[in-house]
């Protein structure tokens, strides 16, 4: 904590002295006799490409592409090069779910609430999207992954403005959502605010078959699950003098979700059939609340551009979940009925999180500097409960319950410089980040304590041949830490015999990506890339011959090499057709020692293919009709195969009332072929999920006022809610 005091005080110190003789400069030159000559207008007009490569991050400029008129936020973001957006997660292609940052800053929300947010922001409001392979040494080493930054445009207009969204989504069943935002500016001040719920509900499957000595193993789950969601914000900002912002922002949310689950477990005899069967009911439900504040101070200490920016962020969250589990067992030839059981499993957690970073930017003559720091401080409580029905009452289980309580303190450092000659630019920087993570089973006085300091290096060149060809090469060395759940060793029961439990004995993941980009004319994009991760981890199954049963448990499975090619075109076709192309090629090579110790590799080579078309039926370009497909060849992720699955969708929409009014109709996953189905090359278990993604989606958004412009969201810690 003291190096970090220590450096806060010594921006402070630095930035004020600059500030006083950068004021006596001025008073200086303002008292000197000032000759002027009248000078003809000059007028010098501009215009961005849709595509802009930089040293550390891909550009899509959203004000300069057409053909995302009248769309939201999450439209927006599937027509960015190289991202890939389902109805169940944001990706990078090739790598699994990467951090989506609005304005900087990071939005650590659940899947379901992150793409509502998406969706609650017009593209109209959106000036560009940052696609970042390698993130800099400013962002957090957390994550390999990369991350995405969505750039609004900035409103400097006084009066109020917003936006009203209503939608339903029909799959099997349906879902009612809906958002709104406003911001009244006036003088010095802006206050804004913003909310967005949705209840409904969707029907996923699951089907698992797994393999014994002379026997096999089916499962079956129907679920009809509910989801509940709410967030809302208020927040203002307040201009001290031209130079000096201040703001605060309040987030309250909330998610009860709930699930009934349905199983049937079956277990055949090679020689005589159906052995015994499983059938188990259970009611899940959840309930959590969560409170943020966010402190922000920007202080623009001279004209040059140098600047001081701080931010604190403090998170609460109270939540509860229960799970309720009847069991009907048969057993023998023609399994005859052989009883009931009850169980119970669930519990209490409480979340604490405070944050707070300081960023100060210093261009100079000779290099352009970005440096500051960051502490963070996580605490994580949970009450977990398995209970048995005796026939009068549910009786705990001590042997199964546990109280586990988890630490995580982070306290970071970085310096980056950017320097510019001629063709050329180039930026180095390096991140230091001391952690300490402590978990405690009060249960079983099971203790496990980890601190380490490591370094985090990030290189890019650029090199601009020509107006027509750009040239990058980057690196850079992240972590990804596991989170509380995955650490957490208490079990949750799927069936009697069937549960998911975390590792507190989990280690962190490391990771090695080296890039080179070719930007050609502004509108094609080519790179190969390497990645390297050490000691992955995610959940592992477990096929337990004894018992004829299955356990997940996170484990650090082993370590992944992956390198390949990423291509990307777009461009519009006169007046009546605007559309990207992407191309991805990766080989994916695993190695694990996890089971028996003995080591075992995989190899397997991946295709993405992804098109987004959008078609003007009129000559104002109001009636939009867009068509959109991707397709993903077989995939090794860890110890699973994944088999080839593939997706189209198409909407139209139509802007009307002097862009004011869009009426939209989508159909998404038109063929429901978005079917994920794996096998497990070692145990030989195969998956099916099918996630209910055909749905059909009317909406209609409103905007009243001048000039509209989403709120600013600075919310960076919701992800430890769930």
């Amino acid at each position: 904590m003291k190096p970090i005091l220590v450096l806060l005080f010594s921006l402070y110190t630095a930035t004020a002295y600059t500030q006083v003789k950068t004021d006596t400069l001025s008073a200086r030159r303002d008292s000197m006799p000032v000759k002027t000559r009248q000078l003809n207008a000059v007028t010098i007009a501009g215009h961005k490409p849709i595509v802009e490569q930089r040293a550390d991050r891909t550009v899509f400029n959203v004000e300069n592409s057409v053909g995302t008129a009248g769309a939201d936020g999450l439209e927006v973001l599937k027509k960015a090069p190289g991202v890939i957006v389902t109805n169940s997660n944001i990706a990078l292609a090739g790598r699994s779910t990467v951090g989506v940052m609005l304005n900087g800053r990071l939005q650590e929300l659940s899947m379901e609430e992150l793409q509502g947010l998406l969706k609650s922001i017009p593209a109209e409001n959106i000036a560009r999207i940052e696609v970042i392979t390698t993130p800099p040494a400013r962002y957090d080493a957390e994550g390999n992954a990369g991350l995405i930054n969505i750039i609004t445009k900035k409103n400097t207009r006084a009066g109020m403005n917003g936006n009203l969204t209503a939608a339903y989504e029909l799959t099997r069943y349906g879902t009612y959502s809906g958002n709104g935002s406003i911001n009244y500016r006036n003088g010095k001040w802006n206050v804004y605010a913003n909310g967005s719920g949705m209840h409904g509900h969707i029907h996923p499957v699951y089907k698992f078959q797994s393999y014994y000595p002379g026997q096999t193993l089916e499962q079956v789950d129907n679920d009809l699950v509910r989801n509940d969601f709410g967030r809302y914000q208020l927040g203002a900002d307040y201009n001290i003098t031209p130079r000096h912002l201040l703001g605060v922002l309040y987030t309250i949310g909330y998610g009860s979700p709930s699930q009934d689950e349905s199983t049937w477990q079956h277990v055949y005899n090679d020689k005589h059939g159906l052995d015994s069967s499983l059938f188990t009911h259970t009611h899940t439900y959840v309930n959590g609340l969560r409170h943020v504040m966010n402190f922000s101070y920007e202080w623009k200490i001279d004209t040059a551009g140098r600047k001081l920016l701080v931010d604190g962020d403090f998170f609460n969250r109270d939540g509860d979940r229960r799970g309720d589990i009847q069991t009907q067992r048969f057993t023998g030839p023609g399994s005859a009925f052989a009883g009931n059981s009850y169980l119970q499993n669930g519990g209490t957690q409480q979340v604490h999180v405070s944050a707070v970073k300081a960023d100060v930017e210093w261009p100079s003559r000779v290099v352009n500097l970005t440096f500051g720091g960051k502490v963070s401080f996580i605490n994580n409580t949970s009450d977990n409960v398995y209970a048995a029905w005796n026939g009068e009452q549910y009786v705990k289980d001590p042997n199964q319950s546990n109280v586990f309580d988890y630490t995580e303190n982070t306290q970071a450092l970085y310096l980056s410089g950017n320097r510019t000659l001629k063709q050329w630019e180039l930026q180095a920087g390096l991140r230091g980040e001391y952690t300490e993570t402590k978990g405690v089973s009060r249960t079983t006085l099971q203790v496990n304590h980890n601190q380490y300091f490591k370094l985090f290096p990030t290189l890019y060149v650029k090199y601009r041949k020509n107006e027509k060809n750009a040239f990058t090469i980057n690196y850079s060395r992240r972590i990804e830490r596991p989170g509380f759940w995955q650490m957490n060793p208490f079990r949750m029961y799927i069936t009697p015999t069937s549960y998911t439990e975390g590792n507190p004995f989990l280690q962190p993941s490391f990771s090695h990506k080296g890039e080179a980009s070719w930007l050609w004319n502004d509108v094609f994009t080519a790179s190969v890339f390497v990645q390297e991760y050490q000691h992955t981890f995610a959940q592992a199954s477990n096929v337990d011959t004894a018992t004829t049963s299955v356990q997940y448990r996170q484990e650090n499975l082993g370590n992944r090499l992956q390198y390949g090619f990423r291509t990307n075109v777009n461009f519009t076709a006169g007046h009546w057709w605007e559309s990207s192309l992407e191309c991805d090629g990766f080989n994916s090579r695993f190695t694990s020692g996890l089971y028996k110790g003995v080591s075992t590799a995989y190899n397997k080579f991946t295709m993405y293919l992804e098109t987004t078309n959008s078609f003007f039926l009129n000559s104002n370009k109001s009636l939009i009709l867009s068509l959109d497909g991707w397709l993903t060849t077989a995939n090794q992720e860890d110890f699973n195969l994944q088999q080839t699955i593939w997706s189209m969708s198409s909407g139209i929409k139509w802007i009307t009332l002097k862009k004011k009014l869009t009426l939209a109709a989508n159909v998404n996953d038109i063929f429901a072929s978005e079917r994920v189905k794996t096998t497990n090359l070692y145990n030989a278990s195969r998956q099916d999920l099918w996630e209910d993604t055909r749905q059909l989606r009317l909406s209609c958004t409103w905007k009243f006022g001048r000039n509209p412009k989403p709120p600013r969201t600075r919310t960076r810690m919701e992800e430890d809610a769930r």
